[in-house]
């Protein structure tokens, strides 16, 4: 398993991308708004970030991603192509700063990956 080797600190986290669906989180985390404001996540759930767009219930998940037709790259890329795709700075490096980086918002779900409402 690739991993990007950051080990200070963590916590058991996990994030599994969904194939054209959202991040779902699950672990003890902390999410803020831009401002710093945190959004409240309840203790051990599991929420939806995101990755479509077009959610109402920014930063969360609505379900958009089905009834759009979001496609999105499914699985993991090797870091030499990471490189090439990010910038040797990596993500946030590119011109406009998204480093193209998905968009993320988030919605609460039931904690089961195959949960529809995901």
């Amino acid at each position: 398993m690739r991993t990007s080797g950051y080990t200070s600190g963590m916590t058991d986290v996990k994030i599994t991308v969904r194939p054209n669906g959202p991040y779902l989180v699950k672990g003890p985390i902390a999410l803020v708004d831009g401002d710093g404001n945190p959004f409240h996540v309840e203790e051990g759930k599991t929420i939806a970030l995101c990755r479509c767009g077009g959610s109402t219930t920014k930063p969360f998940c609505d379900g958009t991603h089905s009834r759009t037709g979001f496609a999105a790259a499914t699985n993991a890329v090797a870091d030499e192509e990471a490189v090439a795709l990010q910038g040797p700075a990596g993500p946030g490096s590119g011109p406009d700063g998204s480093g193209g980086a998905a968009a993320a918002a988030a919605a609460d779900v039931d904690g089961d990956p195959e949960s529809p409402g995901s």
